[in-house]
């Protein structure tokens, strides 16, 4: 594929096309005209850029048959290095040639990988002219048709539901049950969009945003980045039960986990309740108390930290319990500390603007029977607020179950160093 090289407001200086012409010419020049040059030797586009600045401001790319820049790899950026040029036609299983009568020409076959469509076309031999487009992240290269980008949650940088979803329920659950939901991220290169909506099973709509992406390392975030490390699905939502029975969370940890996804320190589960039945205010009470008692309360707080998979630090970063300080994502007041509120975003029970009480204490999950047993933890924690037990009282009013589960991580917190036996609550 010849590679095109243009200027952006001037014609080719006299000095550049001196040089094409009395020494390149035999090197595979093509064409020399006032405002481009056409030529299939990379070795003489890196020579241009070495001895000749004003070529750093021309852009360049792959032309189709008509002339036609396609596939910018260089717009004309003279403060950025050459990047390296590659003849090699696109290498994705989607995308074949076979000869044709014309020995010109090829017959160019792609084939969607999602819905199985193909759409022909003919193309001058070396060249190619696609009409789909790559499954981002995808190590496969597989490629889709415009349709099937369009209808699934491939989007980066995308987020939000098709359509409001409806408060799902089972025929087990007691009036004014608890309604669940969930926030879950996840890092890595997740590229199974397909598959997730799959997994779904037209059971719950679902929301996929990429937006929040941050580096691993640094942790700084990359908005809209298509190849970013964070990402998160988000429901809404469920009563327990469910989401224990009937809800699709197994087999959605089953993708994530199959294309690409992983958890990691950056990414965390959010939990989210309310009460079919109480207004706006009343959920807001729920979680104001909620707030005061893990406040108010040395046994509480342990009781966050055990059940939350962090250490304190990180749990002070994501989802502070008492204070908010200078380097934490709420802005201290004057420059210094300042006390935590219920309404902040970013503290560990909250009244969410979504008018639920958000618990962001939990570390990242692909295990869907661990996130159960958060969910369970949270239900439980809400109606016990609700009900007005008596804070000497609170820990002891769980259920067997969740006693259980508040031991288990007990022990885990315990052997990762994050909580001493003096913290222990049951």
């Amino acid at each position: 594929m010849a590679v095109w090289i243009k200027m952006t407001r001037r014609p080719i200086p006299q000095s550049i096309y001196d040089w094409v012409v009395n020494t390149v010419s035999s090197r595979g020049g093509a064409q020399v005209e006032d405002y481009r040059w056409v030529c299939d030797d990379n070795s003489i586009v890196e020579e241009l850029f070495n001895n000749f600045p004003d070529f750093r401001r021309w852009k360049f790319g792959y032309i189709d048959d008509n002339g036609t820049l396609q596939n910018c790899v260089w717009d004309g950026d003279s403060g950025q290095p050459l990047p390296t040029i590659s003849y090699e036609r696109v290498n994705s299983p989607n995308v074949k040639f076979y000869p044709i009568s014309n020995d010109k020409y090829e017959k160019q076959v792609e084939t969607c990988a999602y819905c199985g469509a193909t759409i022909i076309t003919i193309v001058r031999k070396g060249a190619s002219k696609l009409s789909t487009q790559p499954v981002p992240n995808d190590p496969e290269r597989r490629r889709i048709c415009k349709r099937c980008a369009d209808t699934t949650q491939l989007t980066v940088g995308g987020y939000g539901f098709t359509s409001r979803p409806s408060r799902f329920t089972t025929p087990m659950d007691a009036c004014n049950t608890v309604i669940l939901g969930l926030e879950q991220e996840f890092e890595g290169y997740f590229y199974g969009w397909l598959e997730l909506q799959r997994a779904h099973m037209g059971k719950l709509h679902y929301g996929y945003d990429s937006s929040i992406a941050l580096d691993p390392v640094t942790e700084t975030t990359s908005q809209r980045d298509p190849n970013n490390g964070k990402n998160e699905l988000s429901w809404d939502c469920g009563s327990y039960s469910w989401w224990k029975y009937a809800s699709p969370l197994k087999t959605v940890c089953e993708v994530v986990k199959k294309y690409g996804g992983h958890v990691g320190a950056s990414a965390g589960v959010h939990i989210h309740a309310s009460f079919n039945g109480l207004r706006g205010e009343q959920i807001e009470s729920i979680a104001r108390r909620s707030f005061e008692l893990l406040q108010s309360r040395e046994d509480i707080k342990n009781l966050m930290l055990i059940v939350s998979g962090r250490s304190r630090e990180r749990l002070d970063r994501w989802a502070y319990m008492d204070m908010t300080h200078p380097d934490s994502r709420e802005t201290a007041e004057n420059g210094g500390v300042r006390k935590a509120k219920y309404t902040d975003h970013h503290s560990c029970i909250s009244y969410n603007r979504a008018g639920t009480v958000e618990f962001r204490c939990f570390s990242a999950s692909l295990d869907h029977r661990e996130i159960l047993k958060r969910m369970k933890f949270v239900k439980e924690y809400v109606t016990l607020i609700r009900n007005k037990c008596r804070p000497d009282d609170f820990i002891k009013s769980f259920s067997a179950g969740t006693k259980k589960f508040i031991a288990e991580c007990q022990e885990a917190q315990l052997q990762a160093g994050n909580v001493t036996r003096e913290q222990f609550v049951l």
